[in-house]
């Protein structure tokens, strides 16, 4: 019989599966579930050992036994507080030499730390960066944290023996009572495969493409990227899948040719309009999904892809560093190479399933072009969604007319999901944090680069056009407090009052803060601003002044920053993007 204790037997069933079979066991009483379980487990051989700085270097003794390129990882258990500083001369040592040591730790509950309760101190992260990793498993009362301990005992062994090798420490916060031994079975975990090519061949062998090749729905969906590193295998392979990408993914850079051709092949995807109409319809909902690429912007995918894998869905995550990333709650395989090297695997051997892949292609082929049609022939009445429309019409037809490349900057919240429907060229966004701060900043400093190292004549200039709504504007409008500054950078500002996406939101309107402290609403305009900032400014209240002020922005030179604002307001923004969506049919 197994602990009662939901994150030690998380803990037990996952070391289990990644391989380790020997464990180093110091005494203790805030141990004992876990040393109980390892006990219990059969593969799994205990190794008591009383002074736990012994204990460490035991561990080391017994990994040295196991010098291949994949070593299976020794364990070493020890209680709470001070014991666990003895193992620092071990751990260090293991560090330099590259061993595969898992330090695991038993805690008290965080709340009791610094409460003069005995043996209990900050463990987490006590060995800093003598570790390849230091995970703090959280004390568990829900399904999400069931997932996040289980996900972070994945990334601890990951880092310990495939992505690198070394020792890494697991903390595991337990609260009483700890001695109930009554669970017949572990939980059934997850298995993460980690595949790595062939070191011979420098592939990958035709069972690692089994969850790909077996599948009815595969879909790909590519993540923020800049450059294109992973265009040239999406591209390989984007006809054998469903692809979905957003603008922030289509990294291209006039000095690559290589990269606009390939990347040309592969467009936008208006996806976020079928998913709103599909709903949750398991006819759209793929049972193999390749996620690339870093951040997405789009919650719709999000929820919509974390449903297909709760019913069933394959997960495959490929990136050059092996990041352990599992934004839909159950990745199945992590391969540590770029798209190009797993996409020559994948289009080696046949797809089993071909036509029913090529009529799931055809649903989706079928609606994101109705969806993108949508986009292209629905009239916004005046607003923020009007002024991104005619802004992107325009600006494809100058970047087609103009050799010069420029660049497109947008920033957070209504303003990148507004670049979703109509970009179609590369969006950079800080979309890292997703934090409206910053925005224009970082505009400012790629149009610095790019003046002064590229055209430094004003007639010669690329130009960055940065589109952002007038929260992120005013709170960092110390951007243009800057003498680098020239004609290079654009601004569009979309000035609807305050925080239109905040509005959105149902259960916000019962409460007496909404407008004032949680939308910021405000009557402020940015002309002074560009006063004060030597910034040409114009503005636009309807579609006349609006078509007039766009065209001013991107065609007329200047040698200083030039700034259109789109005076619109929250609720008419609103419900003009709620209608557009709500209009949309396939």
């Amino acid at each position: 019989m197994f602990s009662n204790i939901d994150n030690v037997n998380i803990l037990t069933g996952v070391l289990a599966s990644h391989g380790v079979r020997r464990v180093v066991v110091c005494p203790g009483s805030r141990n004992a579930p876990i040393v109980h379980n390892f006990n219990e487990m059969e593969g799994i051989t205990c190794y008591p050992v009383t002074d736990e700085r012994s204990a460490g270097f035991v561990a080391m003794g017994i990994a040295l036994g196991n010098p291949s390129p994949c070593p299976d990882p020794v364990a070493v258990c020890v209680t709470s507080g001070s014991a666990l500083l003895n193992l620092y001369p071990a751990v260090c040592e293991a560090f330099y030499q590259k061993l595969p040591i898992i330090v695991i730790s038993a805690d008290r509950p965080e709340a009791w730390i610094g409460q003069q309760d005995g043996q209990t101190l900050p463990q987490a992260n006590v060995f800093g960066t003598m570790v390849n990793r230091s995970v703090n498993l959280p004390i568990i009362s829900n399904e999400e944290q069931a997932w996040y301990c289980e996900r972070l005992v994945h990334e601890a062994v990951i880092d310990c023996v495939h992505r690198k090798i070394g020792p890494v420490h697991i903390n595991i916060q337990l609260s009483e009572p700890l001695y109930q031994f009554t669970v017949d079975k572990l939980p059934k975990t997850h298995w993460v495969d980690y595949v790595k090519s062939n070191l011979f061949g420098g592939s990958f062998h035709y069972g690692d493409m089994l969850d790909f090749l077996n599948a009815r729905k595969p879909m790909i969906v590519v993540g923020q990227d800049y450059p294109c590193s992973q265009l040239y295998g999406i591209k390989q392979i984007d006809s054998w899948a469903v692809t979905l990408i957003e603008p922030t993914a289509l990294g291209t850079s006039s000095e690559d040719p290589a990269c606009r051709e390939f990347s040309s092949g592969l467009l936008v995807t208006n996806f976020d309009e079928v998913l709103n109409k599909m709903g949750d319809d398991e006819d759209y909902m793929p049972d193999f999904i390749l996620y690339v690429g870093g951040t997405l912007v789009s919650k719709r995918l999000k929820q919509f892809l974390r449903l297909a894998v709760k019913k069933g869905a394959k997960v495959w995550r490929a990136s050059t560093d092996g990041d352990y990333i599992d934004t839909f709650m159950r990745i199945d395989r992590i391969f540590p190479c770029d798209t190009t090297q797993l996409a020559d695997a994948m289009t080696s051997y046949d797809q089993v399933y071909r036509d029913e892949v090529d009529a799931y292609k055809e649903r989706w082929e079928k609606a994101l072009w109705a969806a993108k049609r949508h986009a292209f022939d629905y009239e916004p009445s005046f607003s923020s969604m009007a002024a991104v429309k005619a802004f992107q019409a325009e600006y494809l037809a100058h970047s087609l007319d103009d050799t010069r490349e420029c660049r497109l900057f947008y920033g957070n919240s209504m303003a990148i999901r507004l670049a979703c429907i109509y970009a179609r060229q590369y969006v950079h966004c800080n979309r890292g944090v997703n934090g409206i701060e910053g925005s224009l900043s970082t505009a400012a400093g790629l149009s610095i680069y790019l003046s002064e190292y590229h055209h430094p004549d004003a007639k010669s200039q690329q130009k960055v056009f940065c589109v952002l709504g007038d929260l992120s504007f005013f709170y960092d409008q110390n951007a243009l407090w800057n003498q680098n500054l020239n004609g290079s950078l654009r601004i569009l500002l979309l000035n609807n009052g305050g925080g239109a996406i905040f509005a959105k939101f149902k259960g916000l309107k019962e409460s007496a803060a909404r407008e004032k402290l949680v939308m910021a609403e405000h009557c402020t305009s940015a002309y002074h601003i560009c006063q004060a900032q030597n910034v040409d400014y114009q503005n636009a209240d309807d579609m006349s002044s609006l078509y007039e002020g766009i065209d001013w922005l991107i065609h007329t030179e200047s040698d200083r920053p030039m700034l259109l604002e789109v005076l619109t307001d929250i609720e008419t923004d609103n419900q003009v993007i709620e209608k557009y969506y709500n209009s949309f049919q396939i």
